[in-house]
């Protein structure tokens, strides 16, 4: 078996000693992620030590491990106990087991058919539910990360492929991220959901020919919904995978510490065009130029629809070349961390946002000053010196 196939890891020890067990423990979180990333339509992770005779099951979700006491299998109890879990994976619904049903590998296409709710505009995803499929191979990111927002990107394509050549990243039209981001319950109190963001970007600069092409235009997404066992359609949420045990684990009633489980959403957006990193660059002449044009759009960002970034570093600037190849568009990408300007002085300037590098000294030592565009400027510089030192690409280092 591979990575990809897996649905579950067993991670078995001949000693119950406790060395062994913490062994054990560390192997499967490994393993685990391995799984994640190899399996693009995993939303959660089931996994199970034996060690000696005592078996312990566990659920790895986005910021937690819930694990089972164990389960001695010389013993009735143990036995019935583990049994148990085999009758309910046997028939219980695929998101149960930890998958995705919205993702689903197209064996005859060999590639990934992805669902992804259209765009409902300035209704922050609370609209009538409509699902639009699109078809990927070639994955851009994948979750490398046992827990968090788990994202993933795709280069995607709207109609099915007839052939290979369909799902060439040069025949595909548009860009997939899907996350599992921190959020609140109601949509209409996220601040930071990049898909209202996005949508007033695109309104704000409809026609601004400054900076067309200089930021994603979002063309569908949402949050992620589907229908459980026959029910009516619910949200992908933290609350929704972990169901009854959600208010035990998150009691609003007791102070938020680091083991507080945070209320993450998931999310699924297509945007085009499909850009390019900057490591693609061949020049530093053309990275100036990229750099500008970014620069150019937040500026248009923060005029316009009065939009504040906050993580400007190397990943989120890419580009776009013209089809004869001659000319080259930066664009600005990645509102994840962005606010609204008149909700700055609602987060707290405890909070750190950006990519360690690239951070502006407010934020590396989260400083009561006010957060403005001046931070992101200042982020924009410490890329400048990123390139100087280091080059855009290992071909350059040295």
């Amino acid at each position: 078996f591979t990575f990809e196939e897996i649905f579950a890891i067993v991670e078995a020890k001949r000693s119950s000693a406790n060395a062994t067990v913490r062994e054990a423990n560390i192997q499967l979180f490994q393993y685990n992620r391995e799984v994640y990333q190899k399996q693009l339509n995993r939303r959660g992770m089931w996994g199970a030590t034996l060690c000696k005779n005592t078996v312990r099951v566990s659920y790895f979700g986005h910021d937690y491990v819930l694990s089972s006491s164990g389960m001695n299998l010389l013993t009735a109890s143990g036995r019935r106990g583990f049994v148990k879990y085999l009758v309910n994976w046997s028939f219980c619904e695929r998101h149960c087991l930890g998958y995705d049903p919205t993702i689903v590998w197209m064996a005859k296409q060999q590639c990934w058919r992805i669902s992804v709710p259209t765009l409902s505009k300035g209704r922050r995803g609370k609209s009538s539910y409509e699902m639009q499929d699109y078809y990927a191979r070639k994955i851009a990111v994948s979750a490398e990360h046992m827990f968090g927002r788990l994202t993933r990107c795709l280069l995607a394509r709207k109609d099915p492929p007839e052939n290979d050549d369909d799902l060439k990243p040069k025949n595909c039209e548009f860009f997939i991220k899907d996350a599992w981001v921190e959020s609140t319950a109601d949509a209409a109190d996220d601040t930071r959901d990049e898909i209202a963001h996005l949508v007033a970007i695109s309104d704000a600069l409809k026609g601004n020919s400054l900076v067309d092409g200089m930021y994603p235009t979002i063309v569908a997404g949402s949050r992620v919904q589907f229908s459980r066992g026959g029910c009516a359609v619910e949200e992908d949420t933290t609350a929704s995978v972990l169901r009854g045990l959600y208010p035990a684990l998150t009691d609003k009633d007791k102070p938020i510490t680091k083991h507080t489980i945070p209320f993450r959403v998931h999310k699924r957006i297509v945007t085009e065009p499909v850009a390019m990193p900057m490591r693609n660059l061949t020049s530093g002449y053309e990275a100036i130029i990229v750099i500008a044009d970014a620069m150019r759009c937040h500026g248009a960002i923060v005029d316009g629809p009065g939009i504040l970034h906050r993580d400007m570093s190397m990943g989120n600037i890419m580009f776009t070349r013209n089809s004869d190849g001659t000319g080259l568009k930066g664009i600005l990408i990645d509102f994840d961390h962005a606010i609204n300007i008149g909700n700055v002085s609602d987060i707290g300037h405890k909070e750190r946002t950006g990519t360690g590098p690239f951070m502006s000294v407010n934020n590396l030592e989260k400083n009561d000053n006010p957060r403005t565009r001046l931070d992101d400027c200042e982020s924009v510089l410490y890329i400048l010196c990123w390139i100087a030192t280091f080059g855009l690409n290992k071909k350059e280092v040295g």
